[in-house]
C-alpha cells in the first residue's frame, strides 16, 4: 500500500492505506477532471484501505443508528443484519467478528476492505464542484455516494442537497479493473505524469495493511 505522496494533485489525510489499484485510479479521475476543465485542482483522500477492525469502528459510529445502517448496506443482506444483532447484543468486539468471518468468505461490507474503497474531502468544496466531481468519477467508471446519505434527503447519495454536517465526504467505489493494477504498473502511471524526473520517494510498502 501507497502510504505517501505520489503526485501533487492528490494527498493523502492522515494515516491511510491507498492500494496500487485505489492510487492509478485517483489519477485518472484527475486526469478527467482536467480534461473538463473543471475547478478543482486538489483532492484529498480521507479514508482508503479498512481492516475488519476499522471497517466496524466506522459502521458502529455511522450517523443514524440501525435504520441509517440499514439503508447504506443494505444490498448486503444477511451481512448488515448479522452485524447489528451482534453489535446491540455483544458490542464492539462481537461486531468484529462478524465483520471478520464474512471477510474470510470474500464477502465485505465495503470495497474499502477490498481495497478499491476510497473517502475523498469535501467540506472545502461548493456544491457545483462536488457535483463536477461526481461527474468525473461516473466518466471514469467510478461509482460515488454523497456522504453521509441524510445529506443528499433520500435522493440515495447522489444529490448533494444538504453540506456541511459532520464527516461529509464523497465516497467512490473504484471500478474492479483497477484491482489488479500492480506496483510497477502505478510506478508507470507516476513516471508518466511527472515526466522523466518520475517521483522516487514513492513509498509502497507491499506487506502494510
Amino acid at each position: 500500500f501507497i502510504s505517501d505522496q505520489w503526485i501533487p494533485e492528490i494527498r493523502i489525510i492522515g494515516n491511510q492505506l491507498v492500494s496500487p489499484g485505489s492510487a492509478a485510479y485517483l489519477i485518472d479521475l484527475v486526469e478527467q477532471l482536467e480534461r473538463t476543465n473543471s475547478s478543482i485542482k486538489v483532492i484529498e483522500v480521507t479514508n482508503a484501505f479498512r481492516t475488519p477492525e476499522k471497517q466496524t469502528s466506522i459502521m458502529m459510529g455511522y450517523p443514524g443508528g440501525d435504520s441509517a445502517l440499514k439503508r447504506l448496506y443494505g444490498r448486503s443482506g444477511e451481512r448488515i443484519d448479522a452485524f447489528i444483532r451482534a453489535k446491540n447484543t455483544g458490542g464492539q468486539s462481537a461486531a468484529v467478528a462478524v465483520v471478520r468471518e464474512y471477510a474470510s468468505k470474500g464477502m465485505f461490507f465495503s470495497k474499502h476492505q477490498k481495497a478499491l474503497g476510497i473517502d475523498l474531502r469535501t467540506k472545502n468544496f461548493t456544491t457545483e464542484q462536488i457535483l463536477q466531481l461526481m461527474a468525473a468519477v461516473r466518466a471514469t467508471g467510478g461509482a460515488p455516494l454523497f456522504e453521509p446519505l441524510k445529506c443528499s434527503q433520500g435522493r440515495g447519495g447522489q444529490v448533494p442537497t444538504q453540506r456541511f454536517w459532520h464527516n461529509e465526504h464523497l465516497h467512490i467505489g473504484c471500478p474492479q479493473s483497477y484491482a489488479s493494477t500492480t506496483t510497477a504498473d502505478l510506478q508507470s502511471m507516476v513516471d508518466a505524469r511527472n515526466g522523466d524526473t518520475a517521483n522516487e520517494d514513492l513509498d509502497l510498502l507491499a506487506d502494510a495493511g
